[in-house]
């Protein structure tokens, strides 16, 4: 089944003539476009041959490419009625505030009152179990992830569109309560979680995103301040990005080197000698180490040493 697009009024009653009689075509309405007065008008041919004709009425432009918009003008001051229970997505709202759970799922497939019907409109529906999306050919999507209008939606076994997490064999995706699928960068129950760009899927671990190192914990969340991790410690910036080089926590000085890794005892930067104490924190004024008094400048920079 190949799809084409087109725009026709929102309030045109419309056929579609085929150029060529044998082409097996019908036409679906799709959810209301901007500006409202504005609808997706969708051409679907079972063949893969590529459809040319007339959407009517008679000032209607010749659809010679399939993906050109047609404008047509109204006919009629009320929308033709189409059986649907609701035709507009569901608008976008607020992530969810759950931990990853298995998201919304329904034992009971759509009620009987809404079930799917060849009328070739493909629309979102609701009941009272929740959204679920008329493919307009007497089915449904169910147990699958699919693109409506440039956004990915998944629908379970059952047919209902799913919110908040979800696990799919294994791997944890997002969707929020629109049912469009999260990628990059979320904000989720106040934590950052980043979502592969192209899978959707959780990452853990560390992570680069435009050049900067993170680190996402078990759970997904992104961390910040120390971390310890394979006996190093490591420390993240309130932005989540690993630190490197000089850096002053908590009114002390540490220094990082180009892996991120907190080095302790005697570093060499620039030319100068440093001391790092044990919990990697610069030391200054005099200091006895190993048997040895040594003396630091304010800004941490070794003077000498003497007995």
């Amino acid at each position: 089944m190949r799809y084409y697009k087109t725009l026709v009024t929102e309030l045109a009653p419309f056929t579609f003539v085929p150029t060529k009689p044998t082409q097996d075509v019908r036409l679906t309405k799709g959810k209301p476009m901007r500006p409202i007065n504005v609808r997706t008008l969708m051409i679907a041919a079972v063949s893969a041959a590529v459809l040319a004709g007339t959407v009517v009425p008679a000032n209607a432009a010749e659809l010679t490419d399939p993906g050109a918009p047609a404008e047509v003008a109204a006919a009629s001051e009320e929308q033709p009625a189409d059986g649907a229970a609701s035709e507009e997505q569901p608008a976008d709202g607020a992530a969810s505030e759950e931990q990853p759970a298995d998201g919304a799922a329904s034992e009971e497939q759509p009620a009987d009152d809404g079930a799917a019907a060849d009328d070739g409109a493909a629309s979102w529906k609701q009941d009272g179990k929740g959204w679920w999306f008329d493919l307009g050919d007497g089915t449904y999507a169910k147990n699958e992830l699919i693109e409506i209008d440039d956004v990915i939606y998944r629908f379970d076994e059952n047919g209902y569109m799913i919110t908040g997490w979800h696990n799919q064999e294994g791997e944890w995706e997002y969707f929020a309560s629109s049912g469009a699928q999260a990628f990059g960068w979320n904000v989720i129950d106040g934590s950052w979680y980043f979502l592969d760009p192209e899978t959707g899927f959780m990452q853990t671990g560390w992570i680069n995103v435009d050049g900067s190192w993170y680190y996402l914990n078990a759970s997904g969340d992104m961390a910040m301040g120390w971390v310890h991790y394979n006996n190093e410690w490591y420390y993240l910036t309130d932005s989540g990005a690993m630190a490197t080089g000089w850096t002053l926590v908590g009114g002390s000085w540490y220094y990082l080197n180009a892996s991120g890794v907190m080095l302790i005892g005697w570093v060499e930067v620039e030319g100068s000698w440093y001391y790092l104490n044990a919990s990697g924190a610069m030391v200054t004024g005099t200091q006895w180490i190993d048997g040895v008094r040594h003396w630091f400048f304010h800004n941490g920079t070794w003077w000498g040493a003497w007995n």
